[in-house]
């Protein structure tokens, strides 16, 4: 593999992040969500960085997802959004390209597949803080079970789509 070009040097930087974190106590890997990723990512990597037999299928055209598809990976999102769903897993329950899914989300849904996991998780999150006792809940462990590793961008998607702050909505309960 030419790790000297764009694709073989991405797939480098990907690899020496993973080996970063691996050094830390808490870091990404020992957060369930954050480690599956992290997981597939070396794979995914290597299949877009290194020609194989494959490389013309992943490269080429694709056809959107049936509605009927799109509403399979939209039931399992709500049913499950705690699980570490990736574009491609998604693809894989509902037996469709990553690329086919992406396409059936955004003619059918108008965002991809990952802002709309974002979306039903800060709802869910939402539901959770309005629920909880401030004074036994904390917003980094309500976010964190559902999938939120970095809280300030966390924080600031909370604020954009509810109008306040996670701290705020958890005083208010």
């Amino acid at each position: 593999m030419d790790l000297t070009s764009g694709a073989g040097q991405a797939w480098l930087d990907a690899l020496r992040l993973i080996e970063r974190q691996a050094r830390y106590s808490q870091g990404l890997l020992h957060h369930p969500l954050a480690a599956a990723h992290l997981a597939q990512t070396p794979v995914d990597g290597l299949l877009l960085a290194q020609p194989h037999n494959h490389t013309e299928a992943l490269a080429g055209p694709s056809y959107p997802a049936a509605p009927p598809t799109v509403r399979q990976a939209i039931e399992l999102i709500r049913a499950h959004p705690e699980q570490p769903w990736t574009t491609a897993t998604l693809a894989r329950h509902v037996a469709v390209s990553p690329r086919s899914l992406q396409d059936g989300f955004a003619r059918s849904v108008g965002v991809p597949p990952r802002q709309y996991l974002r979306e039903v998780r800060l709802a869910r999150v939402h539901e959770e803080l309005r629920a909880a006792d401030p004074h036994t809940a904390t917003v980094s462990q309500v976010a964190g079970r559902w999938g939120f590793v970095y809280l300030s961008r966390f924080a600031a998607a909370y604020r954009s789509t509810f109008g306040e702050s996670p701290v705020q909505t958890l005083r208010s309960a």
